[in-house]
């Protein structure tokens, strides 16, 4: 779902919609919560920060109790990401660092590699230059052990090789 709304966001809202009006969506929490996921998504690339604060503080919740730890990095990531855009570092820190953890914790690797570069990213922007490229070179590790097969390899790929060389 999210690949299909990362694709054209313009156009996101009239299938988040959609399937918002389904039976599906009142039946299966786990969809349920994957399309509240996406709309968040959704929000993040409005510039909508607090909203996407609001919505997946809850999420964060549903997905720990639903054991959903896949859905709950991705709900981590995008409150990390909230808090990078705002400029909340130390607050995008902890919820980047929560990703790491969960993946960790469940051997999961999906979320891996854009923790650790957006940890990377908040070490760059604070000029900590050393940990900036200990945690890039995490995240180009990780990208590789999930290949091309991860959403947007290519594209994720090269902007950690872009901060790296930064």
């Amino acid at each position: 779902l999210i690949t299909d709304v990362a694709s054209d966001v313009d156009k996101a809202d009239m299938l988040l919609e959609e399937l918002t009006a389904t039976d599906r969506y009142n039946e299966d929490h786990i969809f349920r919560a994957s399309i509240e996921t996406a709309k968040g998504y959704v929000l993040v690339h409005r510039g909508e920060y607090s909203e996407v604060i609001s919505r997946c503080a809850k999420l964060v919740e549903v997905a720990r109790v639903m054991e959903d730890w896949e859905l709950l990095s991705f709900d981590l990531n995008l409150m990390g990401n909230a808090y990078f855009l705002l400029g909340l570092y130390e607050k995008a820190m902890e919820y980047y660092y929560d990703v790491v953890n969960n993946e960790t914790e469940h051997k999961l690797v999906d979320t891996l590699p854009i923790s650790y570069s957006n940890i990377g990213l908040i070490f760059l922007n604070i000029g900590l230059y050393e940990q900036a490229v200990g945690y890039l070179k995490l995240a180009l590790e990780y990208i590789d052990k999930v290949n091309e097969k991860h959403f947007r390899y290519k594209e994720k790929k090269i902007q950690i090789l872009s901060n790296l060389i930064i």
